[in-house]
């Protein structure tokens, strides 16, 4: 009995995260414009760091990086493969710029969906452990 009751919320936890990422694919879908001139404003001065440089071509799939690339550059927080003093961190003072609330959004999403598959992991683990 009990295994039913964990595979059923590893279930119901995995269908929450594909949702999630599902949602995540629309909110992406309706501001990609906005998205992509974003990156190509960053682009005329800067280069991506070597990770973001990959993931700024990959879509929807690179999506949640970028976006948290460009949301702590804007917080001025440290990034692995930039240097603090790289002129990239004054991007969004001197264009005037903000980071837009649907890209926090797609972050959140994103971070949830993970906890989720986070939740599926573990309860096939313990139905592992159990049988």
């Amino acid at each position: 009995m009990t295994e039913f009751y964990i595979s059923r919320a590893g279930l119901i936890s995995g269908l929450a995260g594909s949702f999630l990422i599902f949602i995540s694919f629309f909110l992406y879908a309706f501001n990609r414009k906005a998205y992509d001139r974003l990156i190509s404003l960053f682009l005329e001065k800067y280069q991506f760091p070597p990770p973001c440089s990959f993931y700024h071509m990959a879509g929807f799939f690179g999506a949640y990086q970028v976006c948290r690339f460009f949301i702590n550059l804007s917080r001025n927080k440290p990034i692995a493969s930039l240097s603090k003093e790289s002129p990239a961190y004054s991007f969004f003072g001197e264009n005037r710029l903000t980071v837009s609330r649907w890209m926090i959004s797609l972050v959140r999403l994103w971070m949830i969906a993970g906890i989720c598959y986070l939740g599926t992991a573990l309860a096939v683990l313990t139905l592992i452990v159990l049988r």
